[in-house]
């Protein structure tokens, strides 16, 4: 399982990663854009994570995502909050 252990490796490996590219960035060896692309990489990993540890809003997407719109369970539709 992913704990809190697991996630606080993940933010010093980004906060290394980023310390790495902004010297590299200050020093003229990347660009802006290699920059954005880590971020991005980073940021799906934090997302990840936080639905690996089981964050509301993830499940709430899930569901969205797989039970709103399939036909075998649009019958539980009364049962929704945005209904």
């Amino acid at each position: 399982s992913v704990g809190m252990a697991e996630f606080m490796a993940v933010v010093a490996r980004a906060g290394g990663l980023i310390a790495e590219k902004q010297r590299e960035l200050q020093e003229g060896l990347t660009t802006r854009a290699e920059v954005l692309r880590l971020a991005a990489h980073e940021a799906n990993i934090s997302a990840m994570t936080a639905c690996a540890m089981g964050n509301y809003h993830c499940d709430v997407f899930y569901c969205k995502q797989n039970y709103c719109d399939n036909p075998l369970y649009t019958r539980f539709s009364n049962l929704s909050w945005a209904a």
